[in-house]
């Protein structure tokens, strides 16, 4: 079945102009795409976010990817990450944020899979219309959430930036993973978070009206994001979908869809 959605896709990623280097790593290896941030310094965060993304590129051209495919592929990379840790002490807490999609065989027809872990994130812009698919698993996400803070005192909380799920680090990390059909027209986004520190939701879903192409798209999204500040490293993968050869019609064998974080596997 593989081969009956059609895409195309475009990347951009910069240091910044705070940052000495670039810890982001981008992964465009149809049919799988992601961005994956790296923490612990910039050996320790290029190591993790590169270890995370060489996994997934290992998945690259396979005719028949799986979901499980993708949370194995994390998991294994994940375990290799902190035997690392334990080895080398100068490496120890290093770790990484990673999200992304994949197009996947599961029930009667190709599927996103939408994989995350940490504060990066995918959104979906379609219908003109710009919406988060992922949640952020960060603490000032968990205490809006909880209703405990506004927008306005998620801009000024101290521990902003303080993410509590990531690939590597010191705990297995739980994959947030759910299943979405295409959508001919739809344009997806996996962005670090040096994107939305700098852009509002407004201004990404303005950007993403206008280009006139995927890759237009992650140029000039990242462009925006320098040009506010650029104080983090800033990736980007846009995905736009050309086609869907297939129907989606009711399977009683198929799989449940939807979009909102949680397993959508047995």
């Amino acid at each position: 079945m593989r081969g009956s959605v059609q895409l195309s896709w475009g990347f951009a990623s910069h240091r910044g102009h705070v940052r000495a280097a670039n810890e982001d790593a981008v992964v465009c290896a149809p049919p799988v795409f992601a961005v994956a941030d790296g923490m612990g310094g910039h050996a320790g965060g290029s190591i993790a976010s590169n270890v995370v993304a060489t996994s997934l590129e290992r998945l690259a051209e396979r005719a028949d990817l799986t979901a499980q495919d993708i949370l194995d592929a994390l998991t294994e990379a994940d375990e290799h990450l902190r035997a690392c840790g334990d080895a080398e002490p100068n490496l120890n807490g290093m770790g990484t944020t990673v999200t992304g999609v994949a197009i996947v065989g599961e029930g009667a027809v190709e599927h996103w899979l939408v994989f995350n872990v940490g504060d990066s994130r995918v959104y979906r812009f379609v219908d003109h219309s710009l919406e988060q698919l992922t949640v952020d698993h960060s603490e000032v996400d968990e205490l809006i959430r909880a209703g405990a803070i506004d927008a306005a005192g998620a801009a000024k909380y101290p521990r902003r930036h303080v993410i509590t799920r990531s690939m590597g680090a010191y705990l297995p990390a739980e994959v947030d993973h759910w299943l979405t059909p295409p959508i001919v027209g739809e344009r997806l986004v996996a962005s670090s978070d040096g994107l939305f520190t700098e852009l509002t939701d407004e201004r990404i879903e303005a950007l993403l009206e206008t280009a006139v192409n995927a890759q237009a798209a992650a140029d000039a999204l990242v462009a925006a994001a320098l040009d506010s500040g650029g104080h983090d490293n800033v990736s980007v993968v846009v995905i736009d979908v050309l086609g869907v050869d297939d129907e989606f019609p009711d399977d009683p064998n198929g799989v449940d869809e939807d979009t909102s974080p949680r397993s959508s596997l047995p």
